[in-house]
């Protein structure tokens, strides 16, 4: 997201299987500015035990009237 309020209301797969801030297979969400609204459910790719990070100055909502069924970690940067 580089600016204003935008929405992803698909599902977010994460097939990344990094698992910290200097890895570069790690799952990243980001915002420069403004803010990502993530209403879809995030889940594992089959076989990821899945951890994300949030980057960037911006914010990342998430909403939606699903739970989340990742399993590994969130992490915040930015």
């Amino acid at each position: 997201n580089l600016s204003g309020d935008n929405t992803w209301s698909g599902t977010v797969t994460l097939a990344g299987t990094g698992t910290n801030g200097t890895d570069p297979l790690e799952n990243q969400i980001g915002t420069r500015a403004g803010a990502l609204r993530v209403d879809g459910i995030m889940q594992n790719a089959a076989g990821v035990n899945a951890t994300w990070v949030k980057t960037g100055d911006g914010d990342v909502v998430l909403g939606g009237g699903a739970a989340n069924t990742y399993s590994g970690l969130t992490r915040l940067f930015g």
